[in-house]
């Protein structure tokens, strides 16, 4: 998804140090949404919201489940989303997160242009224009930052640093 943009304009504040992460298709799949939230858990200290209509009320690694995004007040902000669910939902989970005001996005998801779902993934382009949300992905690798101990990927370290890095590859 190429979309040019000031970086100026971007407060990637809230990008590397977000006041709160949301894990939208949070689960207990070592392999999907559970490895975010198992690799967040226990050293990243903003608030980890869980959002999966399937798992609505229950709790993941001790963290309480969530049916949307939207049932979290406005007076909780999330600057970041983790967006962990097959390609064909994130058009409309792209809404809810637009609608709750969160400025970025990663989208794990591959399916789009890649294999000539260029339709869905203007669909998502267009949701990400409406609501000014800025996106990593799709079929990414994610964003690492030790500062904040915010790591969305597969890339750790045990030291933290002035470094955070922005992956974008569908190919590793």
């Amino acid at each position: 998804m190429s979309n040019t943009i000031s970086l100026e304009k971007i407060n990637f504040e809230r990008l590397f140090f977000p006041r709160a992460v949301g894990i939208v298709g949070a689960s207990q799949n070592p392999a999907g949404g559970g490895y975010f939230v198992r690799i967040l858990k226990d050293k990243f200290r903003s608030p980890i919201y869980l959002f999966n209509p399937r798992l609505k009320g229950q709790k993941l690694f001790s963290i309480k489940v969530y049916g949307s995004i939207l049932e979290i007040p406005e007076s909780e902000p999330i600057d970041y989303v983790i967006l962990a669910v097959p390609a064909r939902l994130c058009p409309k989970l792209l809404e809810e997160i637009g609608r709750k005001g969160v400025p970025f996005v990663t989208i794990f998801s591959s399916g789009f242009s890649e294999i000539l779902r260029k339709d869905l993934e203007k669909n998502v382009l267009d949701i990400a224009k409406k609501y000014k949300i800025r996106i990593l992905g799709p079929n990414c690798l994610g964003l690492y930052n030790p500062s904040s101990n915010l790591y969305i990927n597969a890339v750790q370290s045990k030291k933290a640093g002035n470094f955070s890095a922005i992956f974008q590859s569908g190919g590793l």
